[in-house]
């Protein structure tokens, strides 16, 4: 299933423009890419008539434009592997990444990817995608990532975050009570690289901005904090850096956790809360995330006296959740974190999605789903 046209109805607003202001302002196609298509046969159509890019359209008309040859340089070879894929399109696929994988190939990292092994599936289908990832997902953090098929798949989806129209929504499993279940508080803290320790970074001055959104959903007595969260940056270990700023790292965390303290995740922190005058419960209408009410559906002190959370071997953060303006996906939790947390949670983790997808409802009407 790859694509190997694209084709828009076009409506009145966009009546009268020529076909390449149509590709470039409201199709979003880079001019790299117009260049590429103006000569392939069977060329850029209006209502199966081969035109030019200085061609009028009217309202109503078909506009068909060829997919651009694969460039030779993907880079990445097919290795066998598991797949677990969730949903796809001629432009998409969404996987369900397990813990400990890596997504592209690296140093280290050369055949054993979830890259390697999404493109050894789709060449055993007689398939060629240009894959990439949209966003990215450290090697050990579970859950939802969606791969492009193609160029303009991928521009698209980069469009889409830039807008602010694609969002995600992670579950994190931490040390100690954060706080009461259905408080909520947001960190603004930059984050830089700490200086002379690869791959490390820390709450600094120095730093970019940085925002997470988070709500606590329920508590453990080990003890342990299950928090919904939501970027507003997306900078690398964002969330894993920003919960030890708080004194609650991840369970499981080799780099941030409790036990390493040679380089902690120091510096100043903007910290509201629902406890704060600042900022009451976090509204939903500005996050997403939603308001939770403390109550013994939400399970606040699970009875998870007979499970060790010293038994997740990772930094314990799930991509949960991920919104788009046709519609919402969402990953069930892991093994490892209900192992910790007992079955309840993903019962407790199923109410708060159903609470942001009735957010999403009330602020937008939601397209049709993605087919």
């Amino acid at each position: 299933m790859e694509r190997t046209e694209l084709t828009f109805v076009i409506d009145r607003e966009h009546g009268g423009m020529t076909v390449h202001a149509y590709a470039r302002r409201a199709a979003g196609l880079s001019l790299h890419m117009l260049r590429s298509v103006k000569f392939k046969e069977p060329g850029i159509r209006v209502n199966g008539v081969r035109v030019t890019t200085g061609t009028l359209l009217k309202e109503g008309d078909r506009l068909v434009i060829p997919m651009p040859e694969k460039e030779s340089g993907q880079r990445i070879e097919p290795f066998p592997g598991p797949v677990d894929i969730l949903w796809e399109n001629e432009d998409l696929v969404l996987v369900n990444k397990a813990a400990g994988r890596v997504v592209h190939p690296c140093h280290g990292h050369y055949g054993d990817t979830l890259l390697n092994h999404l493109l050894w599936h789709y060449e055993q289908l007689g398939e060629h995608p240009v894959l990439g990832p949209v966003g990215r997902l450290d090697k050990d953090t579970s859950g939802l990532l969606f791969v492009s098929k193609n160029t303009w798949a991928a521009a698209e989806m980069d469009r889409l975050r830039r807008e602010g129209a694609l969002s995600r929504y992670y579950l994190a499993l931490t040390e100690g009570w954060l706080g009461r279940p259905g408080e909520s508080g947001t960190v603004s803290a930059p984050i830089a690289g700490t200086e002379g320790v690869l791959n490390h970074y820390e709450v600094s001055e120095k730093g970019r901005p940085c925002v997470t959104h988070y709500r606590v959903l329920a508590h453990g007595g080990r003890p342990w904090t299950a928090v919904l969260l939501k970027l507003e940056t997306g900078r690398t270990h964002q969330i894993r850096v920003h919960m030890a700023h708080l004194g609650h790292p991840l369970l499981g965390d080799p780099i941030y956790g409790s036990s390493c303290s040679e380089y902690p995740a120091s510096g100043k922190v903007s910290l509201t809360g629902a406890s704060d005058e600042r900022l009451p419960a976090m509204d939903t209408s500005d996050d997403g995330i939603p308001a939770v009410e403390t109550s013994d559906a939400y399970a606040p002190d699970l009875d998870t006296s007979d499970r060790d959370a010293s038994g997740i071997d990772r930094a314990a953060l799930h991509s949960l959740m991920i919104c788009l303006p046709g519609g919402s996906f969402t990953a069930p939790l892991p093994e490892d974190f209900l192992a910790v947390t007992g079955p309840e949670m993903q019962q407790i983790t199923d109410r708060a999605v159903c609470e942001i997808r009735q957010n999403l409802f009330r602020k937008r009407p939601l397209a049709d789903a993605l087919e």
